[in-house]
């Protein structure tokens, strides 16, 4: 036999081994997946933050909406979601759920389980059904909530836009380039005085500028329509957005005492609530941290679904985590790059001169 048959023998006889022990590892740890169960974990809300019951609750939401694929050695969907929870709580890259999490799972069958939670997330049975802006019954209720923790009336919401880290995109990279010459997604939301998320859009690069997203917002229609009906409502944004009659934002450079001051230093407290949002959301999704290596759409789609789970933690009454500080980029001290449509911006100017006559003069 020649040297080289006797090499291609060898290396068929390996391959056939590590075949083997592959197949051997991937039953051996099928059935300690099998024996163990992961949400008797008395560190599962620490590790996954939803506790037990709430995880299998909104599971149970998912499940018609969640396609898996399916192979001889597919996870559960149980333990499908526990993969992307992992994720979504810690900003490990995929790789650590191997190690982590008290399941052995290879690295593209935890990639595969992130996809698939994630897709089921942003079904839009699922969103609407955790992220849904107050309509006209509800609003009441929401603006009593922001009126009687901050003193100001009408207020729906505040709103705000939060930087998240993604990889250079292969595709018009330069417009995902921010002011700190980071390649980010700018995430405008939407929340209430509870930090319950009301609004979510996940899909501007990081180059663009609030007001922009603002001005071809759906949530923007939204607002005009229901002033135009006669309600008298608004959101609170700072002053990287455009004063209108549904957006109010503060004075800049108001003189010290005055009633323009004290609605302004009431503006800035009330609306402080977005801010909070967001580090009770990436502290508890740290996933929201750090740079995410996917591309833009995937980016926003995970957003989307820490949203959805920021919800349910919020509706649960789950404790809110610590936050870590979080390097922000500061809205511009300029506002000469706001578009404005100039009639829209008088009406504004008139509703908020309105309101500081009603309330801050004393």
């Amino acid at each position: 036999m020649s040297g080289i048959a006797a090499l291609i023998i060898h290396r068929r006889v390996l391959n056939q081994e590590k075949e083997k022990l592959r197949i051997q590892t991937m039953i051996r740890n099928k059935r300690f997946r099998d024996l163990s169960n992961p949400y008797e974990d008395p560190n599962f809300q620490i590790t996954y933050r939803l506790t037990p019951d709430l995880a299998l609750a909104l599971l149970r939401d998912l499940k018609p909406v969640w396609q898996q694929h399916h192979y001889s050695s597919s996870l559960p969907i149980e333990l499908k979601f526990l993969c992307a929870l992992h994720f979504f709580a810690h900003g490990s890259y995929q790789k650590s759920l191997t190690k982590d999490v008290d399941f052995k799972v290879s690295q593209p069958t935890s990639s595969r389980a992130i996809s698939e939670a994630v897709a089921a997330l942003n079904k839009p049975q699922i969103i609407k059904k955790w992220i849904n802006f107050p309509n006209s019954p509800q609003m009441g209720a929401t603006v009593s909530r922001n009126y009687q923790k901050f003193g100001i009336p009408g207020v729906l919401g505040y709103i705000d836009g939060t930087h998240i880290k993604l990889k250079k995109p292969t595709q018009h990279e330069e417009l995902y380039v921010n002011r700190k010459g980071e390649h980010t997604l700018n995430a405008q939301m939407v929340c209430d005085s509870s930090l319950k998320i009301l609004n979510v859009c996940a899909r501007y690069p990081g180059a663009t500028h609030d007001s922009f997203i603002w001005r071809f917002s759906a949530l923007r229609k939204v607002m005009m329509n229901l002033n135009g009906e006669g309600s008298t409502c608004w959101l609170l944004g700072d002053s990287g957005y455009p004063l209108e009659p549904w957006l109010l934002t503060p004075i800049l450079n108001a003189e010290e005492g005055t009633p323009q001051n004290r609605y302004t230093n009431t503006h800035i407290k009330a609306r402080n609530c977005i801010e909070r949002c967001f580090g009770v959301l990436k502290s508890r999704f740290r996933c929201l941290l750090r740079k995410m290596e996917y591309e833009p759409t995937k980016v926003g789609c995970i957003v989307n679904a820490c949203a959805v789970l920021h919800n349910v933690c919020i509706t649960a009454g789950l404790t809110l985590p610590n936050v870590v500080d979080e390097d922000t980029l500061a809205p511009d001290a300029s506002t000469a790059d706001i578009y404005r449509d100039m009639q829209i911006y008088e009406q504004g100017l008139q509703v908020r001169q309105q309101l500081i006559q009603r309330l801050f003069y004393y």
